[in-house]
């Protein structure tokens, strides 16, 4: 982890949590290009934060409030996100490989390209998500809620879809997912 963010951490989240309440001396926090790997920020709300780019390989942001955080690019492998409030955030071409995503939020998440392989994403809220192009190999969505979410050209090799909902879901042009689903979960989905 950069010494600089490891030694001023507390402050960063102290003056970050002063910006979310509007308070004059209070400064959004910004990781972005940061190493940030192994980092403990459990159950710390960081909503709105900017994590650009940053390594959060290893981190443990467990029941952690993601808000609106941005992703975009970031590494994120190997995570702890359980349970992690990650509503409305933009996960752009972000690498989340082998996380533990368990009942993660990502309501109206925007992650186009993002790579979310050998995940598991077991009762992931991921109603109205957008994850167009992206990677699902290997993963684990079983018991999710993928209700209205664009699925275009996403790849659910070898993806554990159990009792999985897909209502009104967008699958144009996805790989490897019929085989996989029960005739109920074909009859929600969108495969334009």
């Amino acid at each position: 982890m950069d010494r600089k963010i490891k030694k001023n951490l507390d402050e960063i989240i102290k003056l970050h949590d002063k910006w979310l309440k509007n308070q004059p001396d209070g400064v959004r926090a910004d990781f972005s290009d940061s190493d940030m790997r192994k980092v403990n920020l459990s159950g710390v709300n960081l909503s709105m934060a900017n994590f650009f780019a940053c390594n959060l390989s290893g981190a443990n942001l467990s029941g952690a409030n993601l808000q609106g955080c941005t992703f975009e690019n970031a590494i994120v492998k190997k995570a702890n996100l359980s349970k992690a409030n990650m509503r409305f955030c933009n996960i752009i071409n972000a690498t989340f490989d082998g996380s533990n995503m368990r009942e993660v939020d990502l309501r109206n998440v925007t992650g186009q390209t993002a790579s979310l392989q050998k995940v598991n994403l077991m009762y992931v809220n991921a109603i109205s998500c957008n994850l167009e192009n992206s990677d699902l190999d290997y993963s684990n969505i079983s018991c999710g809620d993928f209700t209205g979410a664009t699925l275009v050209r996403v790849d659910f090799k070898e993806v554990n879809m159990k009792n999985t909902k897909f209502l009104g879901a967008l699958f144009s042009g996805a790989a490897n997912y019929k085989d996989k689903m029960t005739s109920k979960q074909r009859l929600e989905i969108l495969d334009l």
